[in-house]
């Protein structure tokens, strides 16, 4: 997998990050762009969506 161009705002609890992804496998080839929602909770960041 490869990450390029990553993005990172937060505001508060809760994260927003973007990036363009590459992954490759011997079964799966994925390239396109990646949000990911994270909220902290007891000091932890969670993914709470993915799209």
């Amino acid at each position: 997998m490869k990450i390029e161009a990553p993005e990172i705002s937060v505001d508060g609890n809760i994260a927003t990050a973007r990036f363009r992804q590459n992954y490759r496998s011997n079964r799966l080839t994925e390239n396109g762009i990646k949000t990911l929602t994270l909220v902290k909770t007891n000091q932890k960041w969670l993914i709470q969506q993915e799209r």
